[in-house]
């Protein structure tokens, strides 16, 4: 193979390079700083077997990326206000190892060849970290990069870097809590140092066995022939099986067999379980304040509630969902590392308490041209379910005619609404409600997210002032839902224990009384990655009713919170913070955007950075992806999330001034004026259901 180089003025033309995947990579600041006295600009491009070496002296990045775009045909933009001047030295380096180098972050567009691959298509530079508008005080995001090492807190055996252990070809073995280097453990006899309180008992049945190749058939084969019940997979090529202690030596003579080891009662606590057993500190938890938590049990066990009674243990719900039985208990952290010992339990965590994650929303998902269009597309004959503090039954935005008056079984849209008493309090963003089970919506949250799915927009002609929608007087369905003719499955409530519902019974529900949709502005606000409500939704979405037969599919929506900590500029956050129903593998988890609204309405300070554009990442929503050795991105798609104007209920006031004042209330100040019919709200609660209107129009 030939090497060329060419200095400033020249640039080599090579075979396109081939990306198969996008992630956001940290900028190491090296890569940013010009070398001292460097005087004269120095540029070096080599292409070699599809990787590439650049020696560049203060040379403008968008050359760079100019020059490397022109060698592989593949279009690489970087805006103009993100260009800086680029002092870097790299080796044989893919594009997108390079891109991670040199830039904060950046976006890839891939499309499916004829061969079934992706290739990438182009490639945009979202962020070099030099953006000058940032604040300093802006958190920066902990997101994945190729030389971490193992983050604290995950146990493992190994010192390799991160990506090396995470890639699909790699030994590791995937846990929450830990990363197991197989090769080191095989080959070097280097085993992950379990403590004693959390290591298995001989008599356990619990193994882990690794495979050396893709499994298939013939080695689940082997496997029962050997005396093991396969129980579940783990990443990466491993089963998770249940075999009696003695014949477990005797699985590593198997054909393909790499490793073999005890899943320790370890594996399958929260860690926040074990910090509260070694410190005696619950931190921020309500479940290990309270002794509740969350299991899921193992899929060959039956009888699970006389199971876990027997064990001593209070169990207050169980649900059955895709095979799988879940359980919410109560009991002391002591009993709970018991029954991480037992062999019934896969994994144990602390339960939580509910949080609430809360026109212009409508024009930006394409709605309203919709509309105008194809006047037909606007939610007829679809019924979409929420989940959430009730809803306003007698608001004309949910009137068959809006002309007339609307109630209960009375020209109305909302074709179902059970209300359960919880006795549980919600977090709204400052405001402390309870779950009352009396129909109608004192907290407002509920009526706004339903009317920003399919309100009609009636009594819009009463809102003041809504800046980015006009000016006053508005026509009476301006501030309209994003499917205005769907109907309303409402359940007061959350599926969480202790808030009035289960998740397998609101799923079907919903799916009973016809709605194929269902949105959820609400999670865990103490729970983030993969656990067990995670599992419980993602069966859901295959089968909502478990006791029929076939799949009853529901499309979820969930909000992926407010604990992004992002700036006012769209960059930046904390990684990590996918609320655990968002981090399911099957649900839809939607992210929110800010709006061009410009508003101004706190008697505090100016807002108008959190509504100064149409493409900005809101600085509340939440940053993926879902853990350290979860890699899935999340949220899957962003939708408006910041001035969100909809339909407010008549049982609360957002106008009224509250001392101290709560960033998301309406307040009539600055250039802002609702009135008393809507109300403007923030969060990805507010994105939620724009989504999920959108997807009430195509369904």
């Amino acid at each position: 193979m030939n090497t060329t180089r060419f200095p400033f003025e020249y640039i080599f033309r090579s075979s396109a390079l081939t990306l198969v995947a996008a992630v956001l990579a940290l900028m190491p600041e090296s890569a940013h700083s010009n070398r001292p006295g460097a005087t004269t600009p120095h540029y070096l491009i080599e292409m070699k077997d599809g990787l590439i070496s650049l020696d560049a002296t203060d040379i403008p990045l968008s050359r760079i990326l100019r020059d490397i775009s022109a060698a592989n045909g593949i279009p690489v933009h970087v805006d103009p206000s993100l260009d800086t001047r680029i002092t870097a030295h790299y080796r044989n380096l893919s594009l997108e190892d390079l891109l991670q180098r040199l830039t904060q972050s950046y976006a890839l567009v891939l499309e499916l060849t004829d061969d079934g691959r992706y290739r990438v298509a182009a490639a945009t530079v979202t962020s070099v970290g030099r953006e000058k508008l940032t604040p300093p005080e802006a958190t920066r995001l902990r997101a994945y990069s190729h030389s971490a090492a193992i983050p604290d807190g995950l146990l493992s055996n190994s010192q390799k870097p991160l990506h090396r252990l995470l890639r699909r070809e790699a030994s590791a073995i995937l846990l929450r809590n830990a990363i197991i280097d197989t090769v080191a453990a095989v080959e070097e006899k280097r085993a992950v140092s379990i403590p004693e309180p959390y290591r298995a008992s001989p008599s356990s049945t619990c193994f882990m066995v690794q495979f050396s190749v893709p499994i298939g058939r013939t080695e689940k084969e082997a496997l029962r022939k050997a005396g093991a019940a396969i129980l579940g997979y783990i990443p990466n090529r491993t089963l998770l099986v249940r075999i009696r202690p003695e014949k477990a030596a005797s699985l590593s003579r198997l054909n393909n067999v790499y490793f073999v080891a005890p899943y320790h009662p370890y594996y399958r606590i929260d860690p926040r379980i074990i910090r509260f057993m070694e410190t005696g500190n619950p931190g921020g938890s309500s479940g290990l304040k309270q002794g509740r938590f969350n299991l899921i049990l193992f899929s060959d066990i039956r009888d699970a509630r006389q199971l876990l009674e027997k064990q001593g243990v209070q169990v207050l719900s169980i649900v059955t969902a895709g095979g799988r039985t879940f359980a919410t208990i109560a009991c002391s952290a002591e009993k709970a590392l018991e029954l991480a010992r037992s062999d019934l339990v896969e994994w144990i965590e602390p339960s939580g308490k509910v949080g609430l994650l809360n026109d212009l929303a409508v024009r930006r998902v394409g709605a309203r041209t919709l509309r105008l269009s194809h006047p037909d597309l606007d939610g007829s004959g679809v019924i979409v379910g929420v989940m959430d503090t009730g809803v306003d039954f007698n608001h004309l935005a949910f009137a068959e005619d809006p002309t007339q008056p609307t109630s209960t079984n009375l020209n109305t849209r909302i074709v179902y609404y059970e209300a359960r008493p919880g006795g549980g309090e919600v977090d709204t963003n400052g405001l402390i409600a309870e779950v009352d089970g009396i129909p109608g919506d004192a907290v407002g949250h509920g009526t706004h997210v339903a009317a920003s799915i399919l309100g009609n927009g009636a009594l819009s002609e009463t809102v003041v002032g809504a800046p980015g929608s006009g000016s006053a007087p508005y026509a009476s369905n301006t501030f309209a839902g994003v499917a205005p003719a769907a109907r309303l499955v409402m359940l007061e409530g959350f599926a969480v224990e202790g808030y009035g519902w289960t998740a397998s019974e609101a799923a079907y529900t919903e799916y009973a009384h016809g709605a194929r949709i269902s949105a959820n502005s609400w999670g865990n606000p103490e729970l983030y990655d993969y656990g067990t409500e995670s599992a419980i939704w993602d069966a859901l979405v295959r089968d909502a009713d478990t006791n029929s037969p076939g799949d009853q599919q529901l499309i979820i929506f969930f909000a992926a919170g407010n604990e992004g900590n992002g700036s006012l500029y769209g960059s930046g956050g904390t990684a990590y913070t996918i609320r655990e129903q968002g981090c399911s593998k099957n649900v839809i988890t939607v992210g929110a955007l800010e709006q061009s609204r410009f508003a101004t309405n706190l008697p505090l300070y100016s807002s108008i950075w959190e509504s100064d554009s149409d493409w900005e990442v809101a600085w509340f929503s939440s940053r993926g992806p879902v853990s350290a050795t979860d890699l899935r991105i999340k949220p899957d798609v962003v939708a408006p999330g910041s001035y969100v104007l909809s339909a407010q209920s008549k049982d609360t006031n957002p106008d009224e001034i509250e001392n101290p004042p709560l960033p998301n209330r309406d307040y009539r100040y600055g250039n802002v004026d609702s009135g008393t019919n809507y109300a403007f709200m923030s969060g990805t609660s507010m994105a939620t259901p724009i989504a999920a209107g959108a997807a009430a129009l195509i369904y």
